[in-house]
């Protein structure tokens, strides 16, 4: 789906890549914010971080009680989310974890963050982890 498909998802209607990153646009995050969040104050889990982009979508339609906690596996794209979030990470609203999506149970129990309210897959290809040789995952 391109941005101009998508016109309109963002949660104020307006650009729908101001969550974007240079891991990822979550073109529907207006999706996400709408079907995921059923309690603006609770505990929501973006199983797939990268660059942050849902995480932020998250926190944006979360009351100042509702938490995010991010996982990922790559050290760069938790870096990434941490600085683009340090607002969020400053008043306790968004905790990363490093780790596979496929642990998350495990991850959720050994960081203390059970129940939960919602869970994001966003499982697809990152072009971020394609257009760099060096990240282990690229074609010619």
């Amino acid at each position: 789906m391109s941005a101009s498909d998508a016109q309109g998802d963002a949660p104020d209607g307006g650009d729908p890549l101001r969550y974007a990153t240079e891991y990822h646009a979550p073109v529907l995050s207006h999706d996400v914010q709408a079907r995921l969040v059923t309690d603006p104050s609770g505990r929501y889990v973006d199983a797939t971080l990268g660059g942050g982009g849902h995480a932020r979508a998250l926190l944006d339609v979360l009351d100042p009680e509702g938490v995010v906690l991010g996982i990922d596996r790559d050290p760069d794209a938790l870096a990434t989310a941490r600085d683009r979030l340090a607002d969020a990470r400053e008043d306790g609203r968004f905790r990363t974890v490093r780790g596979t999506f496929g642990r998350v149970r495990e991850l959720l129990e050994a960081e203390a963050f059970v129940p939960v309210d919602g869970v994001l897959f966003d499982l697809g290809v990152s072009s971020h982890q394609i257009d760099d040789p060096e990240r282990g995952f690229s074609f010619r």
